[in-house]
């Protein structure tokens, strides 16, 4: 049904109407991996990004990642060395 291109074309027309020149889409979770190569299909060019991981609220994000690692099973301390940031969006949940 193409949802994830209408998103994008929403954002776009969004972002265009209140007179920015560019829209940042962010990369994939791998160099050039599928999520990358989708959002390269809307043009543009490649812009370089960095993620800071800077923790501003540190009760909810605590909250967060304590309520994940229950829903998965897992300890809160598995969750928060995982290779995951935000630590929450790791694990996997149970079934």
């Amino acid at each position: 049904m193409g949802s994830n291109n209408l998103m994008m074309w929403t954002a776009t027309q969004y972002t265009a109407e209140r007179g920015l020149r560019q829209f940042h889409l962010g990369g994939g979770l791998d160099q050039r991996d599928g999520l990358f190569r989708f959002k390269h299909t809307f043009g543009g060019r490649e812009l370089t990004y960095r993620v800071s991981g800077l923790i501003i609220d540190d009760d909810l994000y605590r909250a967060h990642t304590e309520s994940r690692a229950k829903a998965c099973d897992i300890t809160i301390d598995t969750l928060s060395t995982s290779t995951f940031f935000p630590a929450y969006r790791g694990g996997t949940a149970r079934v």
